[in-house]
């Protein structure tokens, strides 16, 4: 697994590289950074910019599509507070 070459495939945002990632390792659906944000939240925190939103569109769409969802794991009594995403 690497967690490091997915956020990296999508910070890219490079579909294909993302989708090769996620098909040669599912578990990679589920991983977070240190901040509990998944695929999905590290590329629509990107800035936005002519040269890369339609890639990142179809990403958006990409991710959604193989499960990836904007709601993050539930938060215990001990972690309430502002969300990070």
């Amino acid at each position: 697994m690497s967690k490091a070459r997915l956020f990296q495939a999508v910070k890219a945002p490079d579909l294909e590289k993302v989708k090769a990632l996620l098909e040669a390792d599912p578990a990679l659906r589920q991983v977070t950074d240190e901040r509990r944000r998944n695929a999905l939240h590290l590329l629509c925190g990107l800035p936005a910019n002519e040269k890369t939103r339609a890639r990142s569109l179809r990403l958006a769409e990409y991710l959604l599509g193989a499960g990836s969802t904007a709601f993050g794991p539930p938060r215990s009594p001990t972690t309430w507070g502002p969300s990070t995403c």
